[in-house]
């Protein structure tokens, strides 16, 4: 039951006016893709690609809660010019936001353009508007740091019972979604214990009225 959430996406990278980490990852269907650069793919952007050119870049995939569009994470370019695979996962989009650790050779065949392993928690799910929500649970970067967690969006269903468990899906861009090809369910999610604070506050007694 490890959670992941990562992918490829062939096209070109162009950074906005304002940032350089910012900016579109422009699709060879033609489709822009709100993204950022992370980590140390930066530097490696900088001093050794042509953004002219057309690469292969490992991503790490979101849905924006609010717009409930796809944004793009690039992590590193699947390249066999001499720099191979480059994964960073040290930086993030925000600092309340740590990337999740993957390396891009967990990505089993097919390494094609567009396929994406995800690995979580089915949370919701819609038949009428055919679409479902994963949770992937973060790794935290410290000991200290509570773990996060976020939703990602999939278009299509899955035909046995879905919320609560934990699936290993493979999923395919589709324009601005990610559709899902077929899954495999893992296993229950256990519910989440509470803490010692949640257990306290739900037997102590109700206030009194005065």
């Amino acid at each position: 039951m490890q959670y992941r959430a990562i992918g490829l996406i062939k096209g070109k990278y162009r950074p906005s006016e304002e940032q350089f980490n910012r900016g579109d990852l422009i699709t060879e269907d033609e489709t822009y893709l709100d993204a950022v650069l992370l980590g140390q793919v930066m530097s490696l952007v900088k001093k050794y690609l042509d953004l002219e050119q057309t690469y292969l870049w490992v991503v790490y995939p979101r849905t924006r809660e609010k717009e409930e569009t796809l944004h793009m994470q690039i992590v590193g370019v699947w390249s066999t010019e001499g720099f191979g695979p480059v994964a960073a996962a040290e930086e993030s989009e925000t600092p309340e936001e740590p990337a999740v650790p993957e390396e891009p050779s967990q990505l089993a065949a097919p390494l094609q353009d567009g396929y994406f392993s995800i690995r979580g928690e089915i949370v919701f799910q819609s038949t009428e508007r055919n679409y479902l929500l994963v949770k992937i649970q973060q790794s935290p970067r410290k000991s200290s740091d509570r773990p996060k967690a976020f939703k990602l969006k999939l278009t299509g269903s899955l035909k046995d019972k879905a919320m609560g468990y934990f699936w290993d899906l493979h999923v395919l861009r589709q324009g601005e979604e990610l559709t899902i090809l077929n899954g495999q369910k893992v296993a229950l999610v256990p519910p989440k214990r509470k803490s010692k604070q949640e257990r306290s506050e739900s037997h102590s007694p109700p206030p009194q009225k005065v």
